[in-house]
């Protein structure tokens, strides 16, 4: 097994920047109403759900908008609140939103909502277009889901992956991301399937999101696929199971002291100990894990999981067996295209994180 003890310090950091917006103003006048960008605005609301369930609590109420006595419309209050309820539930991924009562308050609308059986106050515009966040920006709902359309149409444009004869399919994950290990479980039956007509690679996102274990963790496989190659395969598909390093090891008989020789100069020629221990050299919150570097950075990689064929980031990547295999089929050419390319596998998405029971609709979620 290898030794957790050749970097001495595991550090665990969240970081949470806010933004306080306030404004004084009708929104029913005839004064243009300023613009602010709705993606950190969707951001700030997730990271508010987070804050608020964790801490059990609500949040101040924002200073008042609209007191002005010449918005003189009664607003429907209770539809607005079912219509916030609704974008909500529809742009965001927290479920279980609750309409609790919806009340005209001070030239807003005050829409109390419940979230996983905890009660929360967002405030709307009288028009129900406007929501203000608390801790957040104001999200404009049209501008909002036009902006959210154009993002979604643009990462469904097909992606332009050059055709090989023997097509090369990087994998950038982190070693302990549950949908790193995701893609990977979607990703042995191709491998099995494919052998020596695709070059297939895992390789790995330069900075570790889950600690110690993880950098650890990531220098044994490194280590298997240079001391142990032909049985790296077999070795992530114990690991998958359940994330356990020592009896994946044993399982497949490796030599450990020629792991940790392998580790040992490993961390040596890349400097792992050592930008762990100096935060100045870590990339945000996280160390850097520089083995990969180089590759990160020319194709842009931005999280796990990244696919990258014949030098392409590839957007969208399933992460179902059949899903990976037409992907990487699609990349040879059609005179060297194999006959395993019709192969019918498994359409089912597996489940995030270690084990192979459960399964997933979700595809694009990722670590980063």
């Amino acid at each position: 097994m290898v030794s957790e003890n050749h970097v001495h310090h595991e550090a665990h950091k969240e970081h949470h920047e806010e933004h306080h917006h306030s404004a004084r103003k009708c929104f029913l006048g005839k004064d243009k109403i300023w613009k602010i960008a709705t993606i950190v605005s969707a951001i700030a609301f997730i990271v508010f759900l987070v804050l608020f369930l964790t801490a059990g609590r609500g949040t101040d109420n924002p200073n008042p908008v609209g007191t002005d006595d010449s918005c003189s419309i009664t607003p429907n209050a209770n539809l607005i609140g079912e219509q916030t309820v609704d974008f909500l539930s529809s742009n965001f991924p927290v479920t279980g939103i609750v309409l609790k009562s919806a009340v005209l308050e001070r030239g807003l609308v005050n829409v109390t909502i419940s979230v996983q059986g905890q009660d929360l106050n967002i405030f709307t515009s009288t028009d129900g277009e406007i929501l203000f966040i608390p801790g957040g920006a104001p999200i404009y709902k049209t501008e909002y889901i036009a902006q959210k359309a154009a993002a979604e149409a643009e990462a469904s444009k097909p992606i332009d992956v050059p055709k090989t004869a023997k097509p090369k399919a990087e994998f950038f994950v982190m070693s302990h991301c549950p949908y790193g290990t995701q893609i990977e479980k979607g990703l042995l039956p191709v491998v099995n399937l494919l052998k020596g007509k695709v070059d297939i690679q895992i390789k790995f996102v330069n900075y570790a999101m889950h600690g110690l274990t993880e950098v650890n963790e990531e220098i044994n496989q490194y280590c298997i696929q240079q001391e142990y190659s032909d049985k790296y395969y077999d070795y992530l598909g114990c690991f998958l199971e359940d994330g356990n390093t020592s009896r994946c090891i044993e399982k497949e008989g490796f030599d450990t002291s020629v792991l940790e020789a392998c580790y040992t100069q490993t961390d040596t020629d890349f400097n792992i100990s050592g930008m762990y221990a100096n935060k100045s050299t870590w990339k945000g919150d996280f160390p850097t894990f520089a083995i990969y570097d180089a590759e990160n950075q020319l194709y842009g990689v931005a999280g796990s999981p990244s696919t990258v064929i014949n030098g392409v980031l590839v957007k969208n990547m399933p992460r179902d067996s059949q899903g990976i295999l037409d992907s990487i089929c699609s990349a040879f050419t059609d005179s060297d295209k194999p006959s395993e390319c019709n192969t019918e596998l498994s359409t089912t998405t597996p489940g995030p994180g270690f084990g192979f029971d459960s399964t997933s609709s979700g595809t694009d979620a990722s670590c980063s």
